[in-house]
């Protein structure tokens, strides 16, 4: 089983889905960290370092975390495959390392030695050099630069080959740069307290065999390209009925 982490906020027949299952929910409380609109949001916090089950969680430290964008998204990359998707200007030094040693390590089959790894790397993070993130040898990982810094919140990140954006610049960004196959779909149709619209990344978190959608993902106008799409990779749908709501992603941590 795994350790799910969910906004605080999140709705209750999301938590009792994940219960049900036998997961144990991390629920992520509101700090004053960050603006109220992502506060409890787990991918502002932490990042999954693949989009296989199995891929470690690297936590942040929060404290390096500014109140706005961008000093409030260094950790919100999304990882596909060997793929590193960000807004590498404001990329936390300690995450990509951990992201770097989990992806060489998984290309060599020495995956299980990981989620140490990436608590090293946390350990060794160097004092503001966000930025340095463009720089240097990344190794098996290829880093991908995209002018949006939500970067996590933009993408639902399928499998290890394919994701789903509704962000134009995400899009081309991946499409023109890596092999990934990507979904691109309609924007402004997701729910997002204190703000318009929110992001199709930030409702969703593939849990085992299931992409999960705090929400009715089926009430989205392109829902049956989602379908489409997630099916050919094998996968399940899970939604529930009330609107499709962004919480921050939803992230699972095999323990």
């Amino acid at each position: 089983m795994s350790n799910i982490y969910i906004s605080c906020d999140a709705e209750e027949a999301l938590t009792d889905y994940l219960v049900s299952c036998g997961h144990t929910v991390i629920k992520v409380e509101t700090t004053n960290l960050v603006y109220g609109a992502v506060a409890a949001h787990p991918d502002i916090y932490m990042c999954k370092l693949g989009a296989e089950p199995e891929a470690p969680v690297y936590k942040g430290d929060k404290e390096r975390l500014g109140f706005r964008y961008p000093q409030n998204i260094i950790y919100n990359a999304a990882i596909c495959g060997k793929y590193f998707i960000h807004n590498l200007k404001y990329t936390d030094a300690g995450l990509l390392e951990a992201a770097g040693n989990y992806i060489e390590q998984k290309d060599g089959g020495r995956a299980e030695n990981c989620s140490a790894n990436a608590n090293e790397a946390e350990n060794r993070r160097e004092s503001g050099s966000e930025s340095n993130a463009e720089k240097g040898d990344a190794g098996a990982m290829i880093k991908v630069h995209t002018a949006q810094g939500y970067t996590k919140c933009n993408i639902a990140v399928v499998d290890g080959s394919h994701i789903i954006t509704e962000d134009e610049g995400v899009f081309r960004a991946v499409s023109e740069k890596t092999d990934i196959k990507v979904l691109l779909i309609s924007p402004k149709q997701v729910k997002l307290n204190g703000f318009a619209y929110g992001f199709i990344g930030g409702t969703s978190g593939r849990i085992g065999n299931e992409m999960i959608f705090s929400g009715d993902v089926t009430k989205h106008s392109d829902y049956a390209k989602i379908r489409s799409f997630i099916e050919e990779c094998g996968l399940d749908i899970k939604y529930f009925d009330y609107p499709l709501t962004d919480i921050g992603s939803i992230i699972e941590e095999k323990i």
